[in-house]
């Protein structure tokens, strides 16, 4: 991997593929470009991670053509698993979604490696709150309204009671993504 790729799911907004490779089954002609000028089309990503070997996928999600750059655009936000990982490397391929009418031939992502820049420096720059009530207690980080990771909040320094109020929190628990839970 050295020179890969490298996305950060904190600070970048999209992944982007070169527009030629972005090409219809049948003609073999870029979908973004006459005689096809297609702006978005439905995919499923799958990317594979080569540092733990394990599988990301995303399905039914938008990819739109900035016709101005001649790039298609995934959202980093439709996969939410990117958020979850620091210095790992995966390759991908895109395929049209189940349902998708154009006939996009499906591509490869060669690698490219997810950098937080620092886990913890990516959660100072979110909003967080502190949330206690029935009986749990839990330190939540927002970005915008949605909390995107979460960590039990103990007291006692034991790891197994939860904390009842402000004053008597004496640690955090492991902060987990929300997107792995649901």
């Amino acid at each position: 991997m050295k020179t890969a790729q490298v996305v950060n799911p904190f600070l970048d907004k999209y992944l982007a593929f070169n527009g030629d490779d972005v090409i219809d089954d049948t003609d073999q002609l870029p979908l973004g470009e006459s005689p096809h000028s297609e702006t978005s089309i439905q995919v499923d990503f799958n990317a594979y991670n080569i540092t733990s070997g394990s599988l990301v996928s995303a399905t039914n999600i938008p990819m739109t053509y900035q016709a101005n750059t001649g790039f298609w655009l995934i959202d980093i936000a439709e996969i939410p698993d990117f958020s979850s990982v620091d210095r790992q490397k995966f390759v991908a391929k895109v395929s049209k979604a189940s349902g998708e009418t154009i006939d996009m031939r499906t591509f490869k992502v060669h690698e490219f490696s997810i950098d937080t820049d620092g886990f913890e420096d990516a959660l100072m720059r979110l909003g967080y709150q502190i949330e206690i009530s029935e009986g749990e207690a839990w330190m939540r980080w927002y970005d915008g309204e949605v909390a995107k990771w979460e960590a039990p909040l103990y007291k006692n320094g034991t790891g197994t009671d939860p904390a009842t109020e402000l004053s008597n929190i004496s640690h955090r628990g492991p902060i987990v993504s929300t997107a792995l839970l649901s």
